[in-house]
């Protein structure tokens, strides 16, 4: 539902090298232009978002930086993500069955 074009990411790249922090050291700088860059497209991409699906993007953005900084495992992500659904079932032990007892008489 929600599809930006290749046009228009290219022009929040250029801002962000335009208006990013200069930096003799082009590491820093290249990280000065990704940080400035993934907050343009966050800002960007939120303005559009119904209300109701502003929270899941910015969830799952923060746990996909994350993941990209090796705060997070990928197994980490996807139980987070998946839940129970992630889980291998071989190796999850099997909770006991507590069936309802009626009573008698």
């Amino acid at each position: 539902m929600y599809q930006t074009s290749l046009k228009q990411f290219l022009g929040l790249f250029d801002i962000s090298i335009s208006r990013s922090e200069l930096d003799t050291d082009v590491r820093k700088r290249i990280c000065n232009i990704i940080e400035y860059l993934t907050y343009e497209v966050y800002r960007y991409a939120v303005r559009g978002f119904y209300e109701c699906h502003r929270f899941l993007f910015v969830l799952m953005l923060a746990l996909k930086l994350q993941l990209e900084s090796g705060s997070i495992s990928y197994n980490e992500f996807f139980t987070f993500v998946k839940g129970g659904a992630s889980l291998d079932m071989n190796s999850v032990k099997p909770k006991p069955f507590f069936g309802f007892q009626t009573s008698s008489g």
